[in-house]
């Protein structure tokens, strides 16, 4: 099972493939943009369960990626979590209206993370475990 990973920051990518790298059977594909993560997920031979994304990125923003997401109908139904630091109503509620799965503020626990990734998993019996 594929996770598309999304964002600009090294770091947050680094944190990501960390938490991620605990659930069994995923692997990771991360795209340092939203043009980049568009590529990914309209390769041929890729499918995924869930994108995790940021909002801000060059090129192709995440609110972009997930509005062009949400009219193809291969990725109208993708999971997506947003993982941002902007906090204002009017983006949460854009964010809201493109259908996402799950909006967390940075920063964020890597428990939490974990927790949403395992629940919008298909297949996942709710497995819990501690992310160091």
């Amino acid at each position: 099972m594929n996770i598309l990973v999304a964002d600009d920051d090294p770091g947050c990518v680094c944190l990501f493939q960390e938490v991620l790298m605990h659930i069994p059977d995923i692997s990771i594909v991360t795209a340092g943009d939203g043009a980049e993560a568009w590529w990914w997920l309209t390769h041929p031979e890729m499918k995924y369960a869930l994108v995790v994304l940021d909002a801000n990125m060059p090129r192709v923003d995440g609110f972009d990626l997930i509005a062009r997401m949400r009219l193809d109908p291969q990725f109208a139904t993708l999971p997506v979590i947003m993982c941002t630091g902007i906090t204002e109503r009017r983006f949460i509620g854009k964010a809201a209206k493109l259908n996402i799965s799950c909006y967390l503020m940075k920063p964020f626990s890597p428990e939490t993370l974990y927790e949403k990734v395992e629940s919008l998993l298909p297949h996942r019996s709710g497995r819990t475990i501690t992310v160091t």
